[in-house]
């Protein structure tokens, strides 16, 4: 079944997708709608949100073989538990994956020069002509 179809069987299941890929429901929405491919790394995790209702083939169905040579021997040798361990396998990768990206912009925020906004209404600090925050010693009554 087309990811598309699947989605408008039923309302809540573009936004249920997309908490379940840790992605914002707008990109769920510009996948749905062919505005964006299906990232592979989100393909085993939706196949097996829809419980093989949307598979891998189907979002892929030109190359499918490349990306997964896994499915095409499962094909050939029916295995359907290797199967669902595969996707296990990648839904697990996606996972580690979405919280290696976080820890790393967690790090990026850390040690982001300072943008000078966010840290002057941290400390309410008086502002010069130019906007910048000036330092204690150079501020009059200080």
């Amino acid at each position: 079944m087309e990811l598309k179809k699947w989605v408008k069987l039923k309302h809540g299941r573009a936004k249920a997708l997309a908490i379940f890929l840790k992605v914002p429901p707008s990109f769920v929405s510009k996948i749905v709608n062919g505005d964006k491919p299906v990232p592979f790394e989100h393909m085993a995790p939706i196949e097996a949100f829809t419980d093989r209702q949307v598979t891998r083939k189907e979002m892929l169905p030109n190359s499918w073989q490349v990306v997964w040579p896994e499915l095409a021997q499962a094909q050939a040798t029916p295995a359907q538990p290797a199967i669902e361990t595969v996707a296990q396998a990648q839904a697990a990768l996606h996972e580690a994956t979405v919280e290696i990206k976080q820890a790393a912009e967690e790090l990026r925020k850390k040690d982001a020069p300072w943008d000078g906004v966010t840290e002057r209404r941290k400390l309410n600090a008086p502002i010069d002509r130019l906007g910048f925050a000036l330092p204690a010693v150079l501020v009059k009554g200080v």
